[in-house]
């Protein structure tokens, strides 16, 4: 197994980074239990919330592993709380809780892994967010969308090759050009916006001719179709949703016996990673512009951008791609945490009894006013009439 099949996540303590294996968490709260004679239970009277520990396995890995290693390992001796970035938690100000270990073998050359416990030291919603957090996310999209046009720029061969490859090429470069053209459409009402992104594909087409010469150059003009989907969108949300359409899993790459043939699907194969690669890096930077209505939201978004990073850091051959995507995800991570804190989630609501809208909405809030939320929530087609059992979802009060 390479150590490219070992990286999964990226985190940092005191800015020493590490990649993490896993991650184990307790938590619960104290409770006094108070027995009396004759009586077959207790009683319990419910205390303070227990610390919140949690221990996380990681390592520190390649060539120079050794400086890496002592830098965590003078980031873990210090005195005092220090923030923990973590993929899975965020930014997290905790504490070392006690002893960690260190473990170096000789069969894995240039890797030390630990076994770090940590206690939270202030809760995340108390935590002082850094100003500049959506700055680092932006800057790490960028970051990842340059890894990809280099890859891009390494894998796709047009130039030298026979003129039929070419033609290949060019046909593959015009249908991703159609699906942007096509997934574009719904994101903005005004017709000027429409109009501005479909004349921007079409100047890109009337060029793919001669870009496909160029793949660092066509796949910059891609990127610039992304970022202008964004800012024209009516609601960056709107301009995620379009991006999804790149996110498919990427064909394997068939054998063929003939070199043509294994070129031109080389090239399709790179233009189908790089379309992914950057679709999900320019939804992490969209991100930054959304304003979230609920918990769910965020964690369906979260959990979407992780999987296909996923996807991206497993299939990859390019050092810096994977880099730059572990890094994306952890920026995400840390950004997303930021702005959880005062949002409601959404729950299951059973009715309990036959109701409607208006009704149902001072009851859970007080608030006639949040019916239309409780509709739009739960695609109610007669909201003046909700049988009893109906399980709807409803943010939490």
């Amino acid at each position: 197994m390479s150590w490219r099949d070992q990286v999964t996540n990226k985190g940092s303590f005191r800015g020493a980074e590490f990649y993490i294996d896993g991650s184990d968490r307790t938590s619960g709260r104290n409770n006094a239990v108070h027995e009396f004679p004759q009586e077959q239970l207790p009683v319990i009277q419910g205390l303070s919330p227990k610390p919140k520990r949690f221990r996380v396995d990681c390592f520190v890995i390649g060539s120079d592993y050794i400086s890496a290693r002592d830098a965590l390992i003078e980031a873990l001796d210090q005195q005092g709380k220090g923030v923990l970035v973590h993929p899975y938690y965020g930014r997290l100000e905790v504490y070392v809780d006690g002893e960690y270990s260190i473990n170096e073998r000789k069969s894995e050359g240039g890797k030390a892994t630990f076994s770090i416990p940590f206690i939270l030291a202030t809760p995340p919603e108390e935590l002082q967010v850094s100003a500049n957090e959506d700055d680092n996310l932006k800057a790490s999209a960028d970051a990842a969308h340059q890894a990809a046009v280099e890859a891009f720029a390494a894998d796709f061969q047009v130039a030298g090759q026979p003129s039929w490859i070419a033609e290949a090429a060019q046909e593959t470069v015009n249908s991703v050009l159609g699906v942007i053209s096509d997934v574009m459409r719904p994101i903005a009402k005004a017709k000027t916006a429409v109009a501005t992104l479909q004349a921007q594909v079409e100047a890109v087409k009337s060029a793919v001719e001669s870009l496909i010469y160029s793949p660092k150059e066509l796949a910059g003009q891609v990127i610039g179709l992304f970022d202008s989907m964004a800012e024209l969108a009516d609601e960056p949300s709107k301009a995620i949703e379009s991006y999804t359409a790149f996110f498919a899993p990427v064909p394997t790459l068939p054998s063929s016996p003939s070199v043509v043939q294994s070129r031109i699907d080389t090239n399709d194969a790179a233009t189908s990673t790089f379309m992914k690669q950057a679709a999900v890096a320019s939804t992490a930077k969209a991100t930054t512009n959304v304003e979230f209505a609920n918990q769910n939201q965020i964690t369906a978004l979260s959990d979407n951008v992780d999987a296909r990073s996923d996807e991206i850091i497993l299939a990859t051959e390019h050092d810096e791609v994977i880099d730059s995507f572990q890094q994306l995800r952890t920026d995400l991570a840390v950004y997303l945490r930021s702005v959880t804190p005062g949002l409601a989630r959404l729950v299951n609501y059973t009715v309990p009894s036959s109701t409607n809208s208006l009704s149902l909405a001072f009851d859970l809030y007080g608030d006639i006013d949040r019916v239309e939320e409780i509709v739009e929530l739960n695609n109610l087609i007669d909201p003046s009439f909700i049988a009893e059992g109906t399980i709807l979802q409803v943010l939490n009060v």
